[in-house]
């Protein structure tokens, strides 16, 4: 079994600076395993909820977890969303003795209930295949065709792998996304992921595969939601401008492992794969996986236009360039004396209260600021996230403290948009200047040219006799304006 040291120290790192860290990712990508290597086999701390003596055993959460010192892992818990109100009560416990470590297949029951109980506790950090610096370059070519999972690029034949990841699929059709929530005939599950394979590395459009299955646009939207919280299909979103209405506005579909994608494509070996039609999409999908796996950038996106200019891949990191928070040289403070307002100057000395504690999060500083700045092109998702990934940086790199943002909140929030406004000028700059090194996406044509010729359009009488002589007209005669 391959080593994932850059993993299992990316999650410990989180358990050094968070109460609680949530390691998901979809089935089968050693979770558990890499859990086992902090926590060793037989330890109190563990909680397996898919263990039917555990599941009796957290059915008072409480009792169960509250006297727990050290690292405490429970696995699954996508199957009890209720125990995040309870971690809440934990974790606020002053001089927590325990660090939490979750394991589990994301889904949105499982997103929503973290959100709602744990925001500003909870550090959440994705699990999938394996990736080329963990396996060594040299094995590019079978990561690419047997795909991540560790079952599959481990089997001992080509052979073994493909009947490994077509039982997966079958598994979790059948099982996984029904326990997660999603109310669906597994047939239909599984020609929606076959037509999606189909989709890989294309914009989305909902309307063909509705058609196909029988089911409303909004139905396989959902569909695409669920597989995409269970980190089995990733949409890449576009990034636009306000160039107009010519930039591609949908999200570019991919599945998340190579493997998988083979598979329901019916491609039987490597060779095959090189004669596929989407070998090349199959290619780009995984370079993209690999690429966003390995370097981690804040946000990602594609840009694209209607002409035909087009760039696969567009990372940004979620920062502030040169922000500081600015400290008023004269500081005063407003009191009441009897019934009068007094405002005074402090001395210079004074204690900055940027140290003082708060009771405010990081989530809600987050969730004030996307009130603040809400934009109709960007989703509250996206927003959320990248103002989330922002305040953490502005905090790590200026030093910052989190009582100090909250109490500059609109210097932040104005910052912020002259940011965002920013990127969006040197996008359309970019755009633009993409299409002027691209000559044939502009075309020039005199097929459809007019020409203005007044003897095609001749007054028709009663002329205009008034006595008012227009100085500018294109006819010899001009008709009576009351006709």
């Amino acid at each position: 079994m391959l080593e994932r040291t850059s993993l299992a120290s990316t999650v410990q790192a989180a358990l050094a600076r968070s109460p609680a860290v949530a390691l998901v990712g979809p089935r089968q990508v050693g979770k558990t395993t890499l859990a086992r290597t902090l926590l060793g086999n037989g330890s109190p701390n563990w909680f397996d909820l898919e263990d039917p003596q555990v599941e009796a055993q957290m059915a008072a959460p409480m009792v169960a977890l509250k006297d727990l010192r050290g690292l405490v892992v429970i696995d699954e818990v996508q199957h009890a969303p209720g125990l995040f109100k309870v971690l809440r009560v934990l974790i606020d416990r002053p001089d927590n003795p325990a660090r939490f470590l979750l394991l589990g297949s994301a889904s949105p029951a499982l997103l929503r209930q973290s959100s709602e109980s744990l925001a500003g506790r909870l550090e959440v950090i994705e699990a999938g295949g394996f990736t080329l610096d963990e396996t060594g370059t040299e094995c590019a070519a079978a990561l690419w065709w047997r795909g991540g999972f560790p079952r599959s690029f481990t089997a001992a034949s080509d052979a073994a792998s493909r009947i490994w990841r077509r039982e997966f699929i079958r598994t979790v059709v059948e099982r996984d996304l029904p326990q997660l929530g999603l109310a669906a005939a597994p047939p239909a599950l599984y020609r929606f992921w076959a037509m999606l394979a189909h989709y890989h590395g294309q914009t989305w459009n909902a309307a063909d595969p509705a058609r196909s299955l029988g089911v409303n646009e909004t139905t396989v939207r959902r569909y695409l939601d669920w597989l995409t919280q269970a980190y089995l299909v990733r949409q890449l979103q576009p990034w636009f401008a306000n160039l107009g209405k010519r930039q591609v506005k949908a999200p570019k579909i991919y599945l998340r492992d190579s493997g998988l994608l083979h598979e329901l494509l019916g491609i039987t070996d490597s060779g095959a794969l090189s004669r596929h039609p989407k070998s090349g999409a199959s290619w780009e999908g995984f370079a993209l996986d690999q690429v966003l796996r390995i370097a981690q950038p804040d946000q990602a996106y594609f840009w694209g236009t209607h002409a035909g200019a087009e760039l696969d891949l567009l990372t940004q990191k979620a920062e502030l360039p040169g922000f500081k928070l600015a400290a008023s040289s004269e500081p005063f403070e407003i009191y009441m004396q009897g019934d009068k307002v007094k405002v005074a100057h402090t001395e210079g000395a004074q204690a900055t209260l940027d140290a003082v504690p708060t009771a405010q999060t990081e989530g809600d500083l987050v969730r004030w600021l996307d009130r603040e700045l809400r934009m109709p092109d960007i989703t509250q998702v996206q927003m959320q996230k990248y103002l989330g990934l922002l305040v953490r940086n502005v905090m790590n790199e200026t030093g910052s403290t989190l009582s100090g943002l909250i109490r500059a909140r609109f210097q932040l929030s104005q910052a912020i948009e002259r940011r965002i406004n920013d990127v969006r000028s040197a996008s359309v700059t970019r755009g633009f200047q993409m299409l002027l090194d691209k000559p044939e996406a502009i075309t020039a044509s005199f097929d459809h040219s007019f020409s203005f010729d007044p003897r095609r359009y001749p007054a028709r009488p009663p002329f205009y006799r008034g006595k008012y002589r227009f100085e500018r007209h294109y006819y010899p005669q001009i008709a009576d304006l009351k006709s």
